[in-house]
């Protein structure tokens, strides 16, 4: 499977493993896979693995059979990405992303990225325990006494991974 994305950290090219260039701020999502791009052959990269745990696995099939290109807005739609930009935007929308998440405490981020990506292989009783094991020790530690402080005097909370 090619997948091809915008990337914001510059607009080089880079290569894919055919050794063909790619833009980097290409907005088109290409799958190529029941025929990679006509060639008869299956997705390569993993593709046919980890689309499905992306998308709908009836979706990602008629993406892999069909070899359907996806543009922003239709790869947004299908929540194969969680938001498309035109390029003129990708930075602000990036650093505003960026800004939102580290307005929040940093060891609760760390948390969460752990627990959303390890539990989801789990049973859910394990992963609930796996999520409560990483969670409830952020209650002892001072940037959760910061939030709670904030949320008091109605201020927006400084938080220094502590």
């Amino acid at each position: 499977m090619t997948a091809i994305a915008g990337n914001i950290a510059n607009a080089n090219t880079t290569r894919d493993e055919y050794g063909r260039k790619i833009p980097y701020r290409r907005l088109e999502v290409l799958f190529a896979a029941g025929s990679e791009e006509g060639s008869a052959r299956a997705a390569g990269a993993g593709g046919t693995v980890r689309l499905p745990r992306a998308i709908p696995p009836g979706l990602a099939m008629e993406l892999i059979f069909t070899s359907k290109r996806l543009d922003g807005r239709e790869a947004e739609r299908i929540g194969f990405v969680s938001r498309a930009h035109p390029a003129a935007k990708l930075m602000e929308a990036a650093r505003g992303l960026a800004g939102q998440i580290r307005d929040n405490g940093p060891l609760g981020v760390r948390a969460a990225k752990k627990v959303i990506r390890h539990a989801a292989e789990m049973p859910l009783p394990q992963a609930i325990e796996f999520s409560n094991a990483n969670r409830l020790p952020l209650n002892y530690t001072q940037d959760f006494a910061e939030a709670l402080a904030a949320f008091r005097e109605k201020r927006k909370p400084v938080f220094r991974g502590e």
